[in-house]
């Protein structure tokens, strides 16, 4: 078991970075209740428990160095929400009690709970002398809430955002489809096309066979071993899966699967990405360094960053017909396409 490192914990760093980066950068500069209101709230245990341990710690009131357990993150919350919530605005003029803050603090608390658990457990690649393969088992139970408590409802409007492409497939391969809500949203659409549904976890296989009446097939493959035959299907979908890649297994995971299209295929991916340049690429690389160090940790994700796909699905024949941007640039949703070549 990893020893804590308080304030020198990841998670302590980068949640006091983002305070920083919002109390005096974007407040000031963006008026977005969010911001304004709850973001800070959201950071509080990721970034203050950590201190309060180590300083509990030099005290002698607390007896070991192990990542902080449920029952001593719910304590603290359970003590910072009493403080802030209920004793805050009988001490304070302007101090006001709001129960968002304290969803803001409860899904802050539950997020670090989860971090310092896998990171306590030291079940991360990174950490490991021999390497283990990627895999999103210990994940499937708890991604579908994981997503929406992060991400709400907008990596679903991306994934369906060029739906409609679609509609004239006859043979769908979809790959890394997770718990199945774009299988549900295809499905509903086109009710009777065959579709092919790969995925490396069993469990994420098992979560998104709820979801598919009609002839769906399931597979449980690994892109990165297995070789796909050819020209099976002329659709490709594969949304947040790409970004899961260092850039040599990026290029053939792209290959495999272009060579399993038809000639004239339609792909479609829906992936984190980094915004060209400004604010908006500062915030994206802050979450992008968040989100890969988290799933390395609980996924053993062998990428440390983003490759961006598009020079590899360029080299495969394929252009890009349209791009959609959701949450400042921070996600991509492409239709990607073979040119129809005529003599």
């Amino acid at each position: 078991m990893n020893t804590f490192r308080y304030g020198r914990d990841p998670l302590c760093l980068i949640a006091v970075g983002l305070y920083a980066l919002n109390r005096w950068g974007l407040k000031p500069t963006f008026d977005v209740p969010f911001l304004h209101d709850h973001f800070n709230d959201l950071l509080l245990i990721p970034a203050a428990l950590p201190l309060v341990l180590w300083l509990q710690r030099k005290l002698g009131w607390r007896l070991h160095d192990r990542s902080p357990d449920t029952k001593e993150i719910a304590l603290h919350l359970v003590i910072w929400a009493q403080i802030a919530e209920v004793a805050g605005p009988h001490l304070f003029e302007h101090a006001t009690a709001d129960w968002r803050d304290l969803v803001a603090y409860g899904v802050g608390a539950i997020g670090a709970g989860l971090w310092w658990h896998f990171s306590a457990n030291d079940v991360g690649l990174y950490a490991r002398l021999d390497p283990q393969p990627m895999s999103f088992e210990r994940l499937a139970p708890h991604y579908r809430w994981l997503e929406r408590v992060t991400a709400g409802r907008v990596l679903q409007r991306a994934r369906v955002t060029h739906l409609a492409a679609l509609d004239g497939a006859e043979n769908i391969l979809l790959v890394g489809e997770g718990t199945g809500r774009f299988l549900a949203a295809l499905r509903e659409r086109r009710p009777n096309v065959p579709i092919t549904v790969m995925d490396s976890s069993a469990r994420m296989l098992a979560i998104a066979r709820e979801v598919a009446p009609g002839p769906t097939t399931f597979e449980q493959v690994d892109l990165t071993l297995t070789a796909l035959p050819s020209n099976g299907w002329d659709a490709v979908v594969s949304h947040c899966f790409l970004d899961c890649f260092t850039p040599g297994r990026l290029e053939h995971v792209i290959a495999n699967l272009a060579q399993a299209a038809t000639p004239r295929a339609d792909w479609l991916i829906t992936d984190f990405a980094l915004p060209a340049a400004g604010w908006r690429r500062t915030r994206a690389r802050l979450i992008h360094a968040l989100m890969y160090r988290t799933f390395r940790l609980t996924t053993c994700l062998e990428a440390h960053r983003w490759t961006d796909p598009s020079p590899f699905l360029q080299a495969q024949g394929f252009q890009l017909s349209r791009r959609s941007p959701f949450n400042h640039g921070l996600i991509h949703a492409d239709h990607w396409q073979r040119p129809i070549v005529t003599d």
